[in-house]
């Protein structure tokens, strides 16, 4: 799914009719840096016109079939570079064997599985994936490097900074306060 900038920049692509080719990217034709960490991964590659496409303030919402092969991970995807760099993809969500992210540009992306860095939280809750959007958005890192309290109250300031730091951390406009 293109939103209206992604598809602009589609169509503008080459001055030429885009074609989009989606192919699978076998494990022994990803860079050495990329194998050590993705041998039980789904990897593949978005094309146009024979190359990646970078939709600058586009967004591609992709959405994909995938059968979780451990019921005690998470689904995850990477966006794998040249040299075998991977970035974790933010907001990524698994469900109904759907695995969904977004994206602004097409390249090598690889879907996997790790474990849920929580104890406390049951990968199959229904708050799991919105725990693992807001710790992979800097919204909240858990109580701790293990646990995140899914079942503790939080205070108004906690509330309030989680809403901030979903927003985007915006400075203030102003010094002063409406309340007393």
């Amino acid at each position: 799914e293109l939103d209206n900038a992604a598809l602009k920049a589609l169509t503008e692509h080459g001055g030429r009719t885009p074609a989009l080719v989606i192919t699978p990217v076998p494990f022994e034709k990803l860079p050495e840096k990329a194998q050590k960490n993705l041998e039980k991964a789904v990897t593949f590659s978005f094309n146009v016109n024979g190359g990646g496409l970078n939709f600058g303030s586009g967004t591609v919402t992709v959405t994909l079939e995938y059968t979780r092969k451990a019921a005690d991970t998470v689904v995850v995807v990477y966006y794998v570079d040249d040299k075998g760099d991977m970035t974790k993809m933010p907001g990524v969500s698994f469900e109904n064997g759907k695995v969904t992210y977004n994206t602004n540009h097409f390249s090598c992306y690889a879907v996997t599985e790790e474990a849920m860095p929580f104890a406390d939280v049951n990968v199959d809750g229904y708050y799991a994936e919105a725990v693992l959007w807001a710790v992979a958005n800097g919204v909240t890192s858990g109580t701790s490097a293990t646990t995140f309290a899914p079942n503790a109250t939080c205070t108004r300031v906690q509330a309030v900074t989680f809403l901030w730091r979903a927003m985007g951390s915006q400075e203030p406009t102003t010094a002063s306060s409406p309340f007393t």
